[in-house]
């Protein structure tokens, strides 16, 4: 017996499909006492942080060692230790 095989979906069929929702979170709903809430706003504020300060101590020192040739010698400490805290 032959196995049936069936064209691939065409995902034009799924781009054009007008009940299509785009996905949304709603922050507005989130459930339980406001200290959680807060706490929770206040976790994606300090992991945004701690995320930038990462991104700006790495760029530092790939950029300090292609340029200049040298090294920043904080910047790979820095960068492992906010990777922890992540």
């Amino acid at each position: 017996m032959q196995p049936s095989h069936s064209p691939p979906p065409d995902p034009s069929e799924f781009l054009d499909d007008p009940r299509r929702q785009p996905l949304e979170i709603d922050t507005q709903q989130r459930r339980g006492p406001a200290v959680f809430r807060w706490l929770t706003i206040g976790m994606e504020h300090l992991i945004a942080a701690l995320l930038v300060a990462l991104i700006v101590s790495v760029s530092a020192n790939v950029i300090g060692r292609a340029l200049l040739n040298h090294s920043l010698p904080w910047a790979d400490e820095l960068a492992r230790m906010l990777f922890i805290w992540l």
